[in-house]
């Protein structure tokens, strides 16, 4: 019996960027993605059921958090949180807010979630691009305050029956830049 082996090597300017051998590609370490390229992808779920009965004027955080220890220090994040969350109908200024903790604390954004007189969450969706221009471990979280300070009901990851959890996440995608 006879093999064959049929090898394949991709070359941009005398660098392999390439190689195949029996089907199987592999990218030498070497190689440097361009711009735009995605490097890395975190993520973090947050699987509870939460509620706030009686919410008030000061920032609360949810009990859950993602660190990042980016690739480069010139890495650009591209981050896509994702919160099931409802306020009560009477509720109109509660804010969701995605804020990055450490090593500063910065409010990238804000959002008000939907209002219903059950407490059905749907998803809320906050996105944001973000270039923090640092090495150091960097922290995201998600946390809410009530700007009217009127004592409204908030409930994350829950639908009208205890039965039924939702989940809530931040997904970041750190970029070559």
């Amino acid at each position: 019996a006879r093999v064959t082996t049929i090898m394949a090597i991709l070359k941009l300017n005398n660098t392999t960027v390439l190689t195949e051998t029996n089907g199987v590609a592999s990218i030498p370490s070497t190689v440097k993605f361009p711009a735009g390229h995605v490097i890395k992808k975190h993520y973090v779920e947050y699987n509870s059921q939460y509620q706030d009965l009686n919410c008030l004027n000061n920032l609360i955080y949810l009990n859950f958090q993602l660190d990042i220890n980016p690739v480069s220090e010139n890495s650009k994040f591209f981050i896509i949180a994702n919160i099931n969350a409802a306020a009560a109908m009477q509720h109109n200024y509660l804010t969701l807010r995605l804020y990055q903790t450490s090593p500063v604390n910065i409010l990238l954004r804000g959002v008000q979630p939907m209002s219903f007189s059950y407490p059905y969450t749907f998803p809320t969706i906050m996105t944001y691009h973000h270039t923090p221009n640092t090495n150091n471990l960097i922290t995201y979280k998600i946390g809410y305050i009530d700007t009217n300070n009127d004592s409204g009901d908030l409930y994350i990851n829950q639908y009208n029956t205890n039965s039924i959890v939702q989940t809530t996440s931040i997904n970041v995608f750190e970029f070559a830049s």
